[in-house]
């Protein structure tokens, strides 16, 4: 294979590319020799590596981008929308040239072409620093790697296993040559021989049991630093989306200020570019059907320029991507007359507010009088839902006629790793996504009923299908006693409930997904095999598919999930890791929702941001200690509505009472813990 010339030459062009692409746009809110300087430089700086590689149509495009700037450095002043919009032709013909070098390394640059002039949001996408597809084979590597680790461990259990008759063996040779005193030497030989098999036998199995938790810590390792190789910064989107809402505002006579935060939430690169697909839709509805024209808002006492924001958050496994408007909202009406014009509903029939949202989201719906580049077809919206099924992520609506609307896309962080449950069935253990997770129960005989085709449970006042988790992956379950309580995993998929039959839970762990190894046949219910935090590999569950099959094991048994919100987060507050960890395995294993945190302060920081349901707390903390932490939100109008619960070394009455007047419902020892007593009082608290 050829060397490839332009490796180094690529990364410093794609990121020379993203600051002139960043400037340029900044060029039309600021004027100053401050904004243009730096471009001056980029560009500059562009044109010679581009020279020193040969590639003349980026030298020349530089060149030119150099002599539309000279003027507004010497005079400086704003620029105008068509010097700014000469700026960015330049820059996506450069960006165009080097996305050729990235299919053909000696392919020349495509032609310029007329258009909207903004640089396609997946191409920032693949803007990457390191090759996701090699990071993906190495992932896949390290799983299979993992997988030989745990091969070697069962290699181990089998020398161990000899081991034991061999040591049966030497004991006995020993003694029947202790108990004939005048044997020949054979038999001395032979005790020898046993014993220095035994004692190679032992140090064989030391090393190897030392080098395979060695490896395993190592691959565990290496592993989460490839993962998070895979990560990207949902901010590498921001400025394709800045271009899409400019130039779409300037096709419709608008004014647009486009706000932008949480950039440096990292997301894995398939997520992110399944994202820049619907994105740029959202962005061009929120400016085509959001913003009004400048006399429309002066007319509505608004400023001229409309507002476009995108906030990113992150929660666990979870990323929020809410883009707001402040424009005039959504013509629900005009959604009605437009449903009723495509027979979608009829005359009589009547739609409140979000029967009217859901079925704009269904797609194919557009309330636009005219056809666009921008808007008009009703396909925008079609790209967005998809986008979200395939990512098996939520989206939202909510508007205020005259006030703006926000649409938010739930998704998450990455396809491939997610936090799991781990569930035992009889010698199986399976993977349950903890997003996915309602609740645990220990049912009584009470709670289970018997129906026409199987069983079901009776929880919270509905009736759920219960099958045996076994069952659905065919292997067989522990026997259990009759009347015994049985181990049952409340999950949601595809907009119902199931329960699943249990042996055991075995705690949380992060799980890397990948797909079944070729020549092994998939099970329906079995999303792929993975790999948890100790390297061992782990059948996944895809619960949408048991639930599915839940279902139709058990006819006439259908439990909607529940349309109330999800309970809200618990956070639990300590500084020694073990506690953090422990009580966050014993939440979650729980069917809670759990974040920490490492400090008082820390926990301030995050309750001012996220609305929990409950503080776990430690007391003594360095800095701001517990009892200090349930003053302060006892004080908060806001917190004072979250009950604390301390967890504390501190036994004595003193701190009792302390904890009482501070504000705690309740106060529980580390001396004392135990998991069952802290679960009944959060059930308690919590419902």
């Amino acid at each position: 294979m050829s060397k490839d010339i332009y490796r180094y030459f690529r990364i410093e062009a794609r990121e020379l590319i993203d600051g002139l692409a960043q400037g340029a746009l900044a060029l039309e809110q600021e004027a100053g020799n401050a904004k243009v300087s730096p471009l001056l430089r980029l560009a500059h700086t562009l044109k010679g590596a581009a020279r020193v590689v040969k590639r003349g149509v980026i030298a020349d495009q530089a060149h030119a981008l150099e002599e539309l700037l000279i003027p507004l450095r010497d005079q400086p002043r704003r620029a105008t929308v068509q010097e700014v919009s000469a700026c960015l032709a330049l820059v996506d013909g450069m960006r165009r040239d080097l996305d050729a070098l990235d299919a053909a390394p000696v392919a020349p640059a495509a032609p310029a072409s007329s258009g909207t002039g903004a640089a396609p949001a997946l191409e920032q996408a693949r803007a990457v620093r390191i090759d996701s597809q090699e990071a993906s084979a190495l992932v896949e590597g390290l799983a299979s790697a993992s997988r030989r680790v745990f091969d070697l461990s069962a290699g181990l259990e089998t020398l161990q296993a000899v081991g034991s008759p061999a040591r049966s063996l030497a004991a006995l040779l020993a003694h029947d040559f202790k108990a004939a005193p005048g044997a020949t030497a054979a038999p001395r030989r032979a005790s020898e021989l046993s014993e220095q098999l035994v004692s190679r036998l032992d140090a064989s199995q030391r090393r190897l049991q030392e080098g395979l938790q060695g490896l395993g810590r190592e691959v565990v390792d290496l592993r989460k630093r490839v993962e998070r190789l895979q990560l990207m910064p949902l901010g590498t989107l921001f400025d394709a989306l800045q271009r899409v809402a400019r130039d779409a505002a300037q096709e419709l006579g608008r004014q647009v200020q486009w706000l932008a935060e949480g950039g440096e939430i990292g997301i894995d690169t398939v997520v992110l570019a399944v994202l820049a697909e619907a994105l740029p839709h959202m962005v061009r509805n929120a400016v085509a059907h959001g913003i009004e024209a400048p006399a429309q808002r002066r007319a509505a006492a608004k400023p001229e320029s409309g507002t476009v924001q995108l906030r990113c958050t992150r929660r666990g496994n979870r990323v929020t991507l809410a883009l707001a408007d402040d424009g005039q909202g959504l013509d629900l009406e005009a959604v009605r007359q437009a449903a009723r014009e495509r027979g979608l509903v009829s005359a009589e029939q009547v739609l409140d507010d979000a029967a009217a949202i859901a079925l704009l989201l269904r797609g194919g719906l557009s309330t636009s009088p005219t056809v666009s580049t921008v808007s008009g077809r009703g396909v925008g919206l079609d790209v967005v839902r998809e986008a979200v099924e395939r990512l098996r992520g939520d989206l939202s609506v909510s508007t205020r006629r005259g006030a703006g609307t926000t649409v938010e896309l739930q998704v998450p962080v990455s396809l491939s790793s997610a936090r799991a449950l781990l569930a035992q069935s009889g010698r199986s253990q399976v993977a349950v996504p903890l997003e996915a997770v309602r609740c645990t129960v220990r049912a009584t005989a009470q709670q289970v009923i018997p129906t026409a085709a199987g069983e079901a449970l009776v929880h919270e006042g509905r009736t759920v299908p219960l099958v045996a988790l076994g069952s659905l992956i065919g292997a067989p379950s522990s026997p259990r006693e009759p009347g015994a309580r049985r181990l049952v995993v409340v999950v949601h998929g595809a907009g119902a409930e199931a329960a699943l039959d249990v042996d055991a839970l075995l705690g949380t762990s992060e799980i890397t997904v990948q797909p079944f190894p070729p020549g092994v046949a998939p099970v329906a219910v079995l999303a792929g095999v993975g790999v948890d935090e100790s390297g061992s590999p782990q059948l996944v569950l895809d619960v949408a598919a048991a639930v599915a099959a839940a279902l139709a094991w058990v006819p006439g048994v259908v439990a909607t999930a529940p349309t109330t919100p999800r309970r809200l987060p618990i956070l639990v507050i300590d500084d020694s890791l073990t506690t953090r960890t422990l009580e966050q395995s014993i939440l979650e294993s729980a069917g809670y929702e759990v974040e920490v945190a490492v400090s008082a302060e820390d926990a301030l920081a995050k309750a001012a941001l996220v609305r929990y349901g409950l503080f776990v707390v430690d007391v003594e903390m360095p800095g701001m200690d517990g009892f200090t932490f349930v003053e302060r939100t006892r004080a908060d109008p806001v917190q004072r509505q979250v009950p604390a619960i301390l967890v504390t070394s501190l036994s004595s009455a003193q701190a009792r009472e302390r904890g009482h007047q501070a504000g705690a419902v309740a106060f529980i020892v580390k001396a004392e813990f135990d998991q069952r007593i802290l679960l009944d009082l959060i059930r308690g608290i919590l419902g």
